[in-house]
């Protein structure tokens, strides 16, 4: 189910850092290409993890350095740096690689892409926040590979980098997500990053429910990640909302990370969703 309602705007008290714009706007200046959506994502950079692992992949990954807590208390929470907690969660390797065609990623059924606009498994936002030096810099990145898109994006240093994806193609549109087993991604990554599920009403900040995204090496690799409440748990303070309140108001999927990094994602799909397209 989609719903469109006013979104609540959190003021940010650092509005770079955080990702919003001076009017309390939560989506930076950068732009996305044209078929892609109106304006980039502002993430309010926020603390992440994905429980990912290998095959039977328990991947827990404490994040807990000093510089990391010191990120956190300099904005206030909204960074997700490691400190404080543990991101739980475990994830399960479902094939070693892509499946070719549209949408056939690991080993999944093709979906049909949206027409006329880039898309990737028929999600047409995947934004580089300006949150953090990354390569592009802001607005889409996905760019064609062959006879379909591809989402591709570097991290540079060890600041904080936010990469949300809307997973109904629009800034203030939620998916109901409670019947969902999890999600699937197809991906490849030089060092460890975080996923976070973002709601409508706590969209800024870094108290996020997330799970660890475990380095691939930079081999193209298909995980399962479960939305059971045991595998996502914030890295800073408790989040606003409940686990299940949050899943019922899904709006975005938010990519961080704090290492220098090539991310590549190949497919990311959604159990018991299909994304509308714009």
């Amino acid at each position: 189910m989609i719903k469109t309602s006013a979104v609540s705007l959190l003021l940010c008290g650092l509005p770079t850092l955080c990702g919003c714009s001076d009017s309390g706007d939560p989506r930076p200046s950068g732009g996305v290409t044209a078929g892609a959506g109106a304006g980039s994502a502002s993430t309010g950079v926020g603390g992440a993890g994905h429980g990912a692992a290998g095959a039977s992949a328990t991947g827990g990954a404490s994040a807990g350095s000093s510089s990391a807590q010191a990120g956190s208390a300099a904005l206030g929470g909204g960074a997700p740096g490691g400190g404080g907690g543990a991101a739980g969660g475990q994830a399960g390797m479902v094939t070693g690689g892509a499946g070719a065609g549209s949408g056939g990623t690991g080993g999944l059924p093709p979906i049909e892409e949206c027409s006329g606009t880039p898309s990737l498994d028929r999600l047409t936002q995947w934004i580089a926040s300006g949150e953090g030096v990354t390569e592009p810099k802001t607005g889409t990145i996905l760019t064609k590979e062959g006879d379909r898109y591809v989402a591709k994006v570097h991290f540079f240093g060890s600041e904080w980098h936010v990469i949300p994806v809307y997973v109904a193609n629009k800034f203030g549109d939620t998916a109901d997500l409670t019947a969902s087993k999890g999600i699937t991604l197809t991906y490849s990554a030089t060092a460890e990053l975080h996923v976070q599920l973002r709601s409508e009403t706590t969209w800024s900040g870094g108290d996020q429910y997330a799970t660890t995204i475990a380095s691939t090496n930079g081999q193209k690799e298909t995980r399962f990640f479960s939305f059971e409440s045991a595998d996502w748990k914030s890295l800073f303070g408790a989040p606003e909302l409940s686990w299940a309140d949050t899943l019922k108001q899904g709006m975005g999927l938010v990519f961080v990370g704090n290492s220098d990094n090539e991310v590549v994602f190949y497919g990311l799909r959604v159990d018991g969703w299909t994304p509308p397209c714009p």
